[in-house]
């Protein structure tokens, strides 16, 4: 279960993101 906000470590660009968008978030595990 995701939570409304998150925030997410993008490895690869090794910065990190709170995210209040659950689309954007979705986005970010794609990568």
């Amino acid at each position: 279960m995701i939570p409304d906000t998150l925030l997410i470590e993008n490895r690869q660009k090794g910065r990190k993101y709170y995210l209040l968008d659950l689309d954007e978030a979705d986005k970010l595990f794609d990568m």
